[in-house]
């Protein structure tokens, strides 16, 4: 089974975002308190602090340009926070979640028989196997029931 890490989104995109208020599209920020334990940081890949500031922007976690690269909702801490730097590591946001695995080409192309719904639990299973395909680039996770993006897993 393949190695994998973890990523989140890129911490010199998140300082601008913070800095400026405005998502990568130019829409203005939405500030947020976490008051539920369900606001999960695509940069640090944890839950927001009860009662912290989020910040709720428009992300495209693909970089490529196809049909695929939707673009969707997002949180990140308003404060500082340290991105995710481990591997072989599920962050807790995918593993207290259920989840939607998504393989992607390096072409930005999705590869349908490889997606799956599971519980984050079970997901570095599956993770690993996806990955084991040369064809696969990258897994992106995403939540199973609003569909939006949580990480990103890349061979180790």
């Amino acid at each position: 089974m393949s190695q994998f890490r973890a990523i989140g989104m890129d911490s010199d995109l998140v300082k601008r975002l913070r800095a400026s208020r405005l998502d990568p599209f130019g829409s203005e920020a939405e500030t947020w308190v976490a008051n539920d334990g369900r606001f999960p940081c695509r940069h640090c890949l944890d839950e927001a602090r009860h009662g912290s500031e989020v910040l709720l922007i428009s992300y495209r976690p693909l970089q490529q340009d196809t049909p695929f690269a939707a673009r969707g909702p997002v949180f990140i801490c308003a404060e500082a926070c340290e991105g995710f730097q481990r591997s072989q590591e599920v962050p807790e946001t995918v593993r207290t979640r259920e989840v939607n695995l998504r393989a992607y080409t390096p072409a930005g192309r999705m590869i349908y028989r490889h997606s799956r719904l599971t519980q984050g639990a079970e997901a570095q299973h599956h993770i690993a196997a996806m990955l084991d395909d040369n064809e696969i680039s990258e897994v992106h996770a995403h939540t199973a029931l609003h569909g939006c993006f949580l990480c990103k897993f890349v061979r180790a």
